[in-house]
């Protein structure tokens, strides 16, 4: 049984992730950076070339080594599927009645080798200035040494913690196309969750915990527009307009280039709760919340440019980025690079990324942008085309938060980080929370993660922020303590009513 007499000591936390990260956490993870297993999206030979098998049992041969009470662990890896790593640690105290499902993935993006640094390679794990450098480190490689730590340190510690159900899946960053098919493979095995922990969002600074109270959706489409049935000579311009040209008007109709106001069904009537929660973060970060952006000098202006001299609107930047639509062309066909000939091509096509509120339909607003595209008439005549990708997921709007759960974030982040915890939406998406969401409507949600300013998980120089890593495997064992504590004492005024009543 545990000795729960005492609070949780944050020393003893401290020093626990300390040692376990100098003893097997840091080696596991630049092993694991070195281990190229790019998400199904991205590699096609993602089944037959071996590396997310390498990668998974680089990560499960580390966790069944931690030696975790209660642990039983499995590997899920169905034919023409992802795999997926499900851990199961029984409560400590048979009473205990919560579960806690804890999420991440170890499945990366695309390493984009030629855009990053020449001392840095996204395959080769190299530490400076108190960062990690690597694909997929900070997104999300941490996540199962984070979650199985936050367990192991409250045993070490002889606390109680709840049961808790671990996934860690390897098709998140292609929008999680076999994780459904796993949770409801496993639904009898996690039950009903009273908090999902996610370990996959990001933070705005490196100075406190951040927790993520909304993720935008989004959705992608090709848009083409077409005019000649082949490539002629560019000295007939003048008679015929050039593809190009009649694409800028067509993104006329959905996207205004100065302000990026969308089309008016994109938007959603923003809670007046997150409002708040994007004039706390404003207040937080002051200029912060545009001048962390990578800008090539000093006269390039954020969306909003009167940011740049009334503070009082930096808030609606934040805004701009967690609860309103936004266009982003991603790639182009139809046009060669800077040797291409004086040609009138036949057609181009672009790649539109749209990300949109977190309560907004995905459906209704792929609806929405299609039939403005493609409305009649188009510009001199032209063939529109806008074809909707089935990648995209909903976004999610954090259920408010009960108070203990307020009280527990807050003294996490005071004890290891010695400031109060913030509040933000995230403008990416993990389309699965969505999901979970309406699987458990009841559940509580602690959303958080290690993807700070200039971490650029995606790009190029992706990086992992070292000490903050450790604050937060701290912040999340102490969550979890006092979930474990709520659930025990609601038990006893149980036991204590039951009494009563006889």
């Amino acid at each position: 049984m545990a000795n729960d007499s005492s609070d949780l000591d944050p020393k003893q936390v401290i020093n626990f992730i300390e040692e376990s990260w100098k003893k097997d956490v840091e080696k596991t993870l630049c092993e694991y950076i070195e281990t190229p297993n790019q998400s199904p999206d991205y590699d096609p030979n993602i089944h037959t070339n071996g590396y997310q098998e390498k990668a998974y049992k680089l990560l499960v041969d580390w966790a069944n080594k931690q030696n975790v009470k209660g642990m039983k662990l499995e590997i899920l890896h169905d034919e023409h599927k992802t795999p997926l790593i499900y851990m199961e640690v029984e409560a400590t105290e048979k009473k205990s009645n919560d579960t806690v499902l804890m999420y991440g993935h170890f499945d990366k993006q695309p390493p984009l080798t030629p855009d990053w640094d020449d001392d840095l390679h996204p395959y080769k794990s190299v530490i400076k200035d108190g960062k990690l450098y690597g694909r997929g480190g900070a997104d999300d490689g941490y996540a199962i040494f984070a979650a199985i730590n936050a367990v192991k340190v409250l045993q070490d510690q002889n606390k109680s913690h709840p049961r808790c159900c671990i996934i860690i899946e390897g098709s998140e960053e292609s929008g999680s196309p076999d994780l459904i098919y796993y949770v409801d493979k496993l639904k009898d095995k996690i039950g009903t969750p009273s908090v999902v922990i996610c370990l996959d969002s990001g933070c705005q600074n490196y100075d406190q915990l951040w927790m993520t109270t909304s993720l935008r959706g989004v959705f992608m489409a090709n848009l083409t527009v077409q005019l000649l049935t082949e490539g002629i000579h560019s000295g007939d311009s003048g008679l015929i307009r050039d593809s190009f040209h009649i694409l800028r008007l067509i993104l006329d109709r959905i996207d205004d280039a100065n302000t990026g106001e969308m089309l008016k069904e994109l938007y959603v009537e923003i809670p007046e709760s997150h409002i708040n929660y994007a004039k706390e973060c404003a207040a937080c970060l002051g200029d912060t919340v545009y001048t962390q952006i990578p800008f090539f000098n000093d006269e390039c202006s954020p969306q909003i440019s009167e940011c740049k001299t009334n503070k009082d609107k930096l808030y609606e930047l934040v805004l701009n980025r967690t609860w309103r639509p936004q266009l982003s062309i991603t790639g182009i066909d139809g046009m060669p690079d800077l040797k291409g000939g004086n040609v009138l091509r036949k057609y181009t096509t672009i790649k539109l990324s749209v990300r949109i509120p977190p309560s907004m339909d995905p459906e209704k607003a792929q609806i929405a942008l299609k039939k403005a595209c493609e409305a009649k008439p188009t510009p001199f005549g032209a063939n529109v085309e806008c074809k909707i990708s089935s990648h995209c997921g909903a976004g999610f709007v954090c259920p408010e938060f009960e108070p203990w759960l307020t009280k527990s974030m807050q003294s996490a982040s005071s004890k290891y980080f010695g400031k109060p915890a913030q509040f933000t939406g995230e403008g990416g998406s993990i389309p699965f929370m969505g999901l979970l969401q309406k699987k458990f409507p009841n559940a509580q949600f602690v959303i958080t993660g290690i993807l700070g300013p200039n971490s650029n998980a995606h790009g190029p120089n992706e990086f992992l922020h070292i000490d903050f890593t450790k604050k937060v495997m701290c912040c999340v064992a102490n969550i979890l303590y006092d979930i474990g504590q709520r659930d025990l004492n609601q038990n006893k005024m149980e036991i204590d009513q039951s009494k009563d009543d006889k």
